[in-house]
């Protein structure tokens, strides 16, 4: 709607692995283990208040903290005077850590069976990934070749897809109202202000494959200005001005509060996976420079549209074996890490002050994490409320790594840390 309605990037949004991290946080200190509970003896309706009381607590941090999110879009010149401190090496250890903090997820997954799971990471495409080790599971299931009770098989799970219904329409609060917590909402800030710092990248990036590109274009030429000096300039700033900038990040946040009150338990973000793929969508060349097609974009969302509401289709992709879904998640979080490491190309390596602060950054960022994971009683301040979110942003690897990163590239000078560094030579 917004594409068509409107001049707008044509990006997708959905779900973020910004918001991963301070959930998990907030269900390991929230809330008791899934496992303590005796099943047995459970009505199916306790089973389901189970985890329904969990996901009323994640939507309740998601809608309040996404607030923030629009709040920070509305207010105009604060997304360029937070860009004037977020330096890369407050975007390295954010990201890296987003990635490197989940590969738990990924190795509980990739265990249930490591043979499918490696093939599956071999392979580069996703969707070629998918079908083909998906395949493999559907005749290795079929021969008996895997044991009853191997994850996988893909027959497992097939009484799931015959009782889903073939529609069903989200709606506000289907889980019951959201529950809030302070500790809960301060958390998930912190995936929100991770999720903007992509954003802001994703938004330049598509910028330059865009009509919007070219009627800026189009406009310099009308008004004769420079070209040469615009490009000059546009290494500098982006094509994109401030205002978009924050219309991008306003709209983002609206989209994460609604995803908070409709019950989908994470926020909404940019991908910037498929901003690349934007190039094949080319409709001309201006100035050597690829032009891409929203209309792909507009087709694209009403077939998630659709998929997302005739849920017997969306219910097939439950049958994907968790072997599979373990070498995916070794190949999105490593990709993730990649992402953030890429932006040591813009850092000066040789200076080292830079290594100094990269290395701390990204060795606390995991360090208190996994302190607090193995030592949960640790942090007694006398108050309840401020012990748990104590307990919830530390326990955030990404957010613990970025203000460490944010702290020490905009406090420690060049001098200083070679003193120390000498110092400590010599010591």
């Amino acid at each position: 709607m917004k594409l068509i309605l409107t001049k707008a990037l044509p990006v997708i949004q959905g779900a973020t692995f910004a918001f991963l991290l301070p959930t998990i946080s907030i269900l390991s200190t929230s809330f008791d283990s899934c496992q303590t509970y005796d099943y047995a003896n459970l009505t199916n309706i306790e089973k389901d208040e189970i985890w329904m009381t969990r996901m009323r607590a994640v939507q309740g941090a998601v809608t309040v903290a996404s607030v923030t999110e629009v709040l920070i879009g509305l207010t105009g010149k604060l997304v360029g005077y937070l860009a004037h401190w977020i330096t890369p090496l407050t975007i390295v250890p954010t990201i890296t850590l987003m990635g490197l903090s989940l590969f738990r997820a990924a190795a509980e997954e990739a265990a249930t069976h490591w043979g499918i799971s490696i093939m599956t990471a071999a392979f580069f495409v996703i969707i070629i990934t998918i079908t083909i080790s998906w395949a493999i599971c559907v005749i290795l299931t079929v021969f008996e070749v895997f044991p009853k009770d191997s994850e996988a098989r893909t027959d497992s799970k097939i009484p799931l897809i015959r009782s889903s219904p073939w529609f069903y329409v989200p709606y506000p609060f289907q889980w019951g109202f959201i529950t809030v917590s302070a500790a809960g909402v301060i958390g998930m800030i912190a995936g929100v202000l991770s999720s903007i710092v992509e954003s802001i990248g994703d938004y330049y990036a598509c910028s330059h494959l865009t009509v919007y590109y070219m009627m800026h274009l189009i406009i310099i030429l009308c008004l004769n200005s420079d070209i040469s000096t615009h490009f000059k300039d546009e290494g500098k700033s982006g094509p994109l001005p401030d205002h978009a900038l924050n219309r991008g990040i306003f709209i983002e946040g609206i989209g994460c509060v609604i995803a908070g009150i409709i019950g989908t338990g994470n926020g909404t973000t940019t991908y910037s996976t498929n901003i690349p793929a934007l190039r094949i969508t080319k409709v001309c060349y201006i100035f050597s420079r690829h032009v891409a097609s929203r209309r792909v974009i507009q087709v694209a969302a009403i077939f998630m549209i659709i998929c997302g509401v005739c849920t017997k289709f969306s219910s097939i992709f439950i049958s994907i074996p968790n072997p599979v879904v373990g070498g995916i998640f070794l190949i999105m979080f490593g990709i993730i890490a990649s992402v953030g490491l890429s932006n040591l190309q813009v850092i000066d390596l040789n200076s080292s002050r830079n290594i100094f602060i990269l290395g701390v950054s990204l060795f606390i960022g995991l360090a208190i994490p996994e302190w607090l994971q193995n030592n949960p009683g640790s942090i007694q301040t006398g108050s309840p409320v401020a012990d748990q979110v104590l307990l919830v942003l530390l326990k955030t690897s990404m957010f613990v790594g970025g203000v460490m990163g944010l702290f020490l590239d905009n406090t420690v000078p060049v001098k200083v840390l070679v003193l120390v560094i000498i110092i400590s030579g010599r010591v």
